[in-house]
């Protein structure tokens, strides 16, 4: 059984920071994760979706250079590229985290892992002892019920971020951040985009029969008015077939449609958690 000062579970950015300043701190350090560290954030969230919107910007800019003076022809703009550029971006920075926890002598021990009593994290069947312990398991997706991501029709952000082609018409359920940003990329790459968003500008659930143009005022005119009379102000558990039921009078289905389900994330809270640990 190994033995440990402190034992950190998860690698996102809340656990390997926690790490890497146990061990300048003396303690003997291990940070257990299932997946590559960084975590959703430089994984799949901010880090990869940053750099589809830089493409997205430059992309905006080609289009506009004749305002600037600049004429192109025969331009064409390339999602698959954009993606492998974000993944070398991630695939850059993750390695450089991972030299971090390398250089501080930090055991990085893959896995998913699991209290196993008193002081005890188990991780791939092995008993690590570890004197304290940190919980920075971090968060997952939300979804709506009845409306699972498939990863073809209906998606997660995951698996929006590593979406090569360019949808033609796309619902997004959800105008905050996530919501917001593939709305913009897609739209700049050439997809018909409409957001749907429960909460209006002030946070409060939009009437029946408003509409508002507070969400992308400067992008097109779908995306600007954002949710229509019948989605937007839904405020009871939504499923499949009756969200579908919804979008057809703004002349959406879910069955012709690439949709995006952006509605926030979840602590990751496992039935572990309750185990002891005096």
């Amino acid at each position: 059984m190994a033995s440990y000062d402190i034992g950190i579970i998860g690698g996102g950015p809340g656990g390997y920071v926690a790490a890497l300043r146990a061990s300048q701190l003396g303690l003997r350090t291990a940070l257990f994760e299932r997946d590559r560290v960084g975590g959703v954030c430089l994984n799949w969230g901010c880090i990869p979706s940053k750099a589809l919107l830089k493409n997205a910007e430059v992309v905006n800019l080609v289009r506009e250079a004749e305002a600037w003076g600049i004429r192109a022809e025969n331009v064409s703009f390339d999602l698959g590229a954009a993606v492998d550029r974000s993944r070398s971006v991630v695939e850059k920075i993750v390695s450089g985290v991972e030299g971090l926890l390398k250089d501080a002598n930090v055991d990085v021990v893959q896995g998913s892992a699991a209290l196993g009593g008193p002081r005890v994290v188990t991780c791939g069947g092995v008993r690590h002892e570890v004197k304290n312990i940190v919980i920075a398991s971090g968060t997952s997706s939300r979804n709506l019920p009845g409306l699972v991501p498939d990863g073809r029709v209906v998606l997660s952000s995951k698996d929006a971020v590593v979406l090569r082609k360019v949808p033609k018409h796309a619902v997004v359920i959800g105008a905050g951040p996530v919501g917001v940003e593939f709305g913009h990329l897609w739209a700049s790459y050439g997809a018909k985009v409409t957001i749907v968003e429960l909460l209006d500008a002030n946070g409060a659930p939009v009437a029946p029969e408003a509409q508002s143009d507070t969400v992308l005022p400067q992008g097109d005119l779908d995306l600007a008015l954002g949710a229509l009379p019948g989605v937007r102000y839904r405020t009871r558990p939504v499923t499949s077939p009756s969200l579908d039921r919804q979008l057809r009078p703004i002349g959406h289905s879910i069955a012709r449609n690439l949709t995006q389900t952006a509605i926030g994330m979840l602590s990751i809270s496992p039935t572990w958690l309750s185990c002891p640990v005096a």
